[in-house]
């Protein structure tokens, strides 16, 4: 099972962070996630812990792109 080794905050977006596993990058999440499931170096992860966490992260993207496609501009119901 994959233990988290590292623990970094993303040079260009300070709200996300990069998630290492033994060693190698395994994938960018964002602050809520990070909180919400209370990650920290030397956790250990199981291949269902990994696939919540994804679910969780890309629900999360979904939100932050639907909000910032609602705030360019107000949208028709056909919209």
């Amino acid at each position: 099972m994959p233990k988290i080794t590292m623990i970094e905050v993303q040079k260009k977006n300070k709200e996300r962070f990069n998630l290492y596993l033994d060693g190698a990058f395994e994938m960018g999440i964002d602050m809520d996630t990070l909180v919400h499931f209370n990650l920290k170096k030397g956790d250990v992860l199981t291949a269902e812990d990994m696939m919540h966490i994804q679910k969780y992260e890309h629900y999360r993207l979904g939100v932050h792109y639907a909000v910032q496609y609602l705030s360019y501009r107000k949208r028709t119901e056909q919209e």
